[in-house]
């Protein structure tokens, strides 16, 4: 039996254990000797107070196990792992899709829209991936073909790196790059900013897990609470990453977006940028403007066609585009309302395009 298993168990023998004692306390107060009438009152509202709570701690347990199916944005609770397990699925090139592709030329009298990005773009939280933004432009532009190039954790510097490089190396060129759109999330500096607030290291403080968090849904999602609490870096991330596009930082990333539209260049295709907002962070005030201006400023410059998603969101409240309170990845209405925002920005691009 593996650790869930032995959680379960033990999650539910507390309150069957419980039940039988609360029944032997309550038992020997009305037939043994009579404790003074105080005394007798506390012990039943005890017995009665640690059953019930152990009974629905089970039920917590059961339904977080059981009915709860979605993600967190680090995707470090034991919930999260069986969400991918169940919804993760991998085309025949690796990436997450519903649809397989191949790697050669674009066919004659098609147009091939290639999107690049992280687990925005690969739909983290969303289970099917026709919700996601790339398979919606699939689905609304039908003589076009639509690849997704997306994974987890990707920052920039990945991104760049597989889709320029690693791509044509493993085809051997044969891949024909059309229509290529950059999906920008605005933590994608931050592998190049100072390691005292990379999320690779808070992803490691949520995921040193015993065996009791790694063994009851409840516990695990409890630590979860009292980690992200207390945890300083998890905190000061937002404040740094905001600070990131006003200091050398954002002139490192801004270097490597340029690179990346120059190589997409040189290969035949045409760079498309979008960029997402930090949707939780969205409301009065939000702290990353200079983020979005700037990046936008360097796409006009590069002449880069740019859709920045946060004008798509103005109206909205971001309590509905997120997928859930521990998760803030865009959620299928926030896709639907992304795709309806960037078809007309495609449509102009691929027309401007000479036919393949």
């Amino acid at each position: 039996m593996d650790a869930h298993g032995i959680g379960l168990a033990v999650a539910a023998a507390l309150p069957a254990a419980a039940a039988c004692g609360c029944a032997a306390v309550l038992r020997r107060v009305r037939t043994g000797p009579q404790p003074p009438p105080r005394a007798a009152a506390f012990a039943r509202s005890a017995a009665l107070s640690v059953t019930v709570a152990l009974w629905l701690a089970l039920g917590a347990e059961l339904w977080l196990r059981y009915a709860r199916d979605t993600t967190d944005s680090l995707c470090v609770l034991e919930s999260s792992k069986r969400w991918f397990d169940r919804h993760w699925k991998l085309n025949n090139q690796g990436f997450r899709d519903d649809a397989d592709w191949e790697v050669g030329p674009v066919p004659d009298g098609r147009r091939r829209v290639t999107f690049v990005g992280d687990s925005f773009t690969a739909g983290q939280g969303i289970a099917d991936p026709a919700d996601r933004l790339a398979n919606r432009v699939r689905r609304a532009r039908t003589d076009w073909e639509v690849h997704v190039v997306a994974a987890n954790g990707w920052e920039t510097g990945a991104e760049s790196d597989y889709v320029t490089v690693r791509i044509p190396e493993r085809t051997g060129g044969r891949y024909g790059f059309d229509v290529v759109v950059l999906a920008v999330c605005l933590n994608d500096l931050a592998d190049l900013a100072d390691s005292s607030w990379r999320t690779g290291d808070m992803i490691r403080a949520f995921r040193d897990k015993g065996p009791l968090t790694r063994g009851s849904d409840l516990c695990d999602l409890l630590r979860f609470l009292w980690v992200a609490s207390r945890h300083e870096e998890l905190r000061s991330f937002f404040p740094h990453l905001a600070a990131a596009y006003e200091d050398g930082t954002w002139d490192r990333q801004a270097a490597r977006l340029a690179e990346f539209a120059e190589r997409i260049r040189s290969l035949g295709g045409t760079p498309v940028a979008v960029t997402w907002p930090l949707l939780d962070q969205m409301g009065p005030g939000y702290p990353f403007a200079t983020a979005h201006a700037r990046i936008a400023a360097l796409w006009t410059r590069l002449g880069v066609p740019h859709a920045d998603l946060l004008e798509a969101f103005r109206a909205e409240d971001p309590r509905s585009l997120v997928v859930g309170r521990f998760d803030a990845h865009p959620n299928e209405r926030a896709n639907a309302i992304a795709a309806d925002f960037v078809l007309p920005l495609l449509d102009r691009v691929a027309a401007a395009r000479r036919p393949k």
